[in-house]
């Protein structure tokens, strides 16, 4: 007997505790189902033998990998905060070569109310990994690999790539799409009815308000470095100071700019 289509948006927002992940798979054509384990509030485990089980059952076809992230009510009205995988979400999805998509669903905290989804969705450019969730062997060598810090495939270059796609300097969208193109993936984000997704102004900004700083003040020192330290070569003494104290100030404003300069670097690259 055929069971009766019931939308994601149902199941998801009738679980009885909305304040905690959860975690669901889905065939093509078929109900998503409830695959979470260990629920906390910033976390939910797989249960890969359900998975597993679920996969030999549907003719070991590719699947959708779909989990919630509760969030308080952000206050703005008919809008969401923008929806972004954790580096976590993103490394076991590339990890997996069964999980065509992976999905994040955007619900309120307290009500769990669904808000919007984040859509990841691999091409067939994607790179392979080698290793599957619901193939019992594979799983076994990816977890120990992967908790090993032994990733062959991607290295350390995918933990870098994932810590900018947070903290770029161009902006969350922006490092967002320069990620997907880089690794092959096609990404969406597709808000409920009457929301529409919103970034919170300091998550954009305030890097670069940083960058700017560190930029100020590199240049104040090269400037501050040239004029002091340039008294050795003209035989001129700024002010009254004699050619020791002018010398010290000038390796002050120089390690200043080189200071500030270093950490310029870091934020933006």
């Amino acid at each position: 007997m055929t069971k009766k289509k019931i939308s994601p948006r149902e199941i998801i927002e009738k679980e009885e505790d909305p304040g905690v992940e959860h975690a669901y798979i889905k065939f093509p054509g078929k109900n998503i189902e409830s695959i979470g384990e260990s629920e906390k509030p910033r976390g939910v485990a797989f249960n890969t033998a359900k998975m597993r089980k679920l996969w030999e059952n549907n003719s070991r076809r590719s699947y959708t990998e779909i989990h919630t992230h509760p969030y308080e009510e952000l206050g703005v009205k008919d809008k969401a905060y923008l929806i972004l995988p954790s580096s976590e979400d993103v490394e076991l999805f590339l990890l997996d070569d069964t999980a065509k998509t992976a999905i994040i669903a955007q619900t309120d905290l307290k009500t769990g109310k669904l808000y919007g989804y984040f859509v990841l969705r691999k091409t067939k450019n994607t790179p392979k990994s080698g290793y599957s969730q619901v193939n019992k062997h594979s799983l076994v060598n990816m977890l120990k690999d992967f908790f090993q810090g032994r990733n062959i495939k991607y290295k350390p270059e995918l933990k870098k790539d994932l810590t900018s796609l947070r903290y770029s300097h161009m902006g969350i969208e922006k490092s967002l799409s320069n990620f997907a193109e880089k690794y092959h993936l096609h990404y969406r984000f597709v808000p409920e009815k009457d929301y529409k997704f919103y970034i919170p102004p300091q998550s954009v900004h305030k890097k670069g308000l940083e960058e700017k700083i560190s930029a100020a003040f590199a240049l104040i020192g090269l400037g501050g470095a040239i004029v002091f330290l340039s008294s050795n070569l003209t035989g001129n003494v700024v002010g009254n100071l004699n050619r020791a104290s002018s010398n010290w100030i000038g390796v002050i404003f120089l390690l200043i700019s080189v200071v500030s300069g270093f950490y310029w670097l870091k934020k933006r690259f």
